[in-house]
């Protein structure tokens, strides 16, 4: 009689739980569709929401969304032939972010020469990227992560709590601040002059090879260099 009552309880307890499955599914917004954006050409991007960004170098310029339905008709993407912005157009604070964390952004352009990111959201590049100069801002909780980068100049710079790595850089100039609580950590595989700057209790980690380099610290804050070649000490 006790095992039936058990059996009983557990296959209430699993209809329950796959009901509960059911509601949260639909709640976050339905089925998955993958909806491509016509929009003009960019080389800046503006990430205003908790959104994965994935960007590629390439030929031509394209905006593709994948995610729930009833999330992706909410996220607007704009461009004024220059910069690219990506927003959600319901401001519902925290129910914005957990919606948004499961749309996909896939992103191409011929060139990329600054990321901006206010919010919580992921922006990455997993291929090569080859550009004059780059500029990264992270306002926020958001993570930042290039792989591989060649660039005359690039400045990274943190307000907030986020983790910004570039895996491998190769440019004339490097430049890094960090104002909050962030990790930035940057592999110089070759760079003539770089400079950190922190204030606040984040950390900057470099590691590689550079001719030229000096460092500011106010707070309690570290920068690491162990594993960076300085070549020249003046």
């Amino acid at each position: 009689m006790k095992k039936i009552l058990w059996l009983a309880c557990a296959v209430v307890c699993v209809v329950t739980f796959a009901s509960c499955v059911n509601i949260v599914k639909k709640k976050d917004g339905g089925k998955k569709i993958t909806k491509n954006v016509k929009v003009q050409p960019f080389k800046r991007i503006k990430l205003e929401t908790a959104c994965e960004v994935h960007f590629v170098q390439a030929d031509s310029v394209s905006v593709k969304i994948v995610g729930p339905e009833n999330v992706i008709k909410h996220i607007k993407t704009t461009s004024d032939g220059t910069e690219l912005t990506i927003q959600h157009t319901r401001n519902n604070g925290w129910n914005n972010l957990r919606s948004c964390d499961d749309v996909d952004i896939y992103l191409t352009s011929p060139d990329l020469i600054s990321v901006l990111m206010r919010g919580a959201g992921d922006f990455n590049i997993d291929q090569h990227l080859d550009t004059d100069t780059l500029t990264i801002r992270l306002e926020g909780a958001g993570d930042v992560e290039i792989k591989d980068l060649i660039c005359d100049e690039v400045n990274v710079e943190m307000k907030g709590a986020g983790d910004i790595e570039l895996e491998q850089v190769i440019a004339s100039k490097a430049s890094f601040k960090l104002k909050g609580v962030g990790d930035v950590k940057a592999h110089l595989a070759k760079c003539d002059w770089a400079q950190c700057e922190l204030e606040g209790v984040g950390d900057i980690e470099l590691s590689g090879t550079v001719r030229h380099f000096r460092h500011k610290v106010r707070g309690t804050g570290s920068i690491n260099t162990d594993d960076l070649q300085i070549l020249s000490k003046h």
